[in-house]
């Protein structure tokens, strides 16, 4: 009986003492959190042009969203770069015109969706970038299924390349309407007899899973890392791994 009591003393003071040094955290986190800088103007700022669910229709085309897109980005000038001025102190500020992180400065902004079509095209690919990411994370898989004669398309989910707040004002069934246009569009592109792939990374993975596809990829791959392995995918006789 009192080894039983000793227990449930030692189990309630254990309780008591991490409910304490779980409190002290979020007040420590939250007093911090006071004495950062304020907001900056792309943490603020949600940009109006961006593609919803309620654009999609399934005459839409690529270059129909890449116009939505160019629209978005000019937005995003006006509202950003402008308003911020030329590379001052802070040559890395991806927002200020000139840095050496301003993505004009590429010839590819892969902050935007592109493609990527072979003389020859065996096949499609379809790269779903995740979270708060870019085109650009999936830049280096594209190149491999490019190499090996396979159409490319890179799509830029909506609320992603832009600013933060962006994801403020996002659903996920924006996401799931920009995959499935772009879906269509690949098979489209490749035709019935070839074979289309997916690559998801992270959450571009889990968008695919939601969206109906018709018809489906032939293969589908998820990774959880830019540098993870992705299954094979058939031309032909043309295998594409990493």
């Amino acid at each position: 009986m009192n080894i039983i009591k000793k227990a449930l003393k030692t189990l309630k003071w254990g309780v008591i003492l991490a409910v304490t040094v779980f409190a002290t955290i979020i007040l420590v986190r939250a007093f911090d959190a006071r004495r950062l800088g304020e907001l900056q103007l792309w943490h603020k700022v949600v940009l109006e042009k961006e593609f919803r669910a309620s654009d999609y229709s399934d005459e839409l085309t690529f270059q129909e969203y890449q116009r939505i897109e160019e629209e978005l980005f000019a937005e995003l000038d006006e509202k950003i770069h402008k308003k911020i001025g030329k590379a001052g102190k802070n040559l890395f500020d991806r927002y200020q015109q000139g840095s050496l992180s301003d993505p004009k400065r590429f010839k590819q902004n892969y902050n935007r969706s592109y493609e990527r079509i072979p003389q020859r095209v065996k096949g499609g690919v379809l790269l779903v970038h995740g979270l708060t990411d870019s085109p650009y994370s999936l830049k280096d898989v594209g190149d491999i299924f490019y190499k090996n004669g396979f159409y490319v398309l890179s799509i830029r989910l909506p609320a992603h390349g832009t600013v933060p707040a962006a994801l403020t004002d996002i659903k996920w069934k924006d996401w799931m309407a920009a995959v499935k246009m772009a879906s269509r569009h690949v098979n489209n592109k490749i035709g019935e007899d070839k074979p289309f792939c997916l690559v998801g990374y992270s959450n571009g993975g889990v968008e695919y899973r939601w969206t109906k596809i018709t018809p489906p990829a032939t293969d589908i791959s998820f990774l959880n890392s830019g540098r993870d392995r992705f299954t094979r995918c058939t031309a032909g006789e043309q295998e594409v791994t990493r």
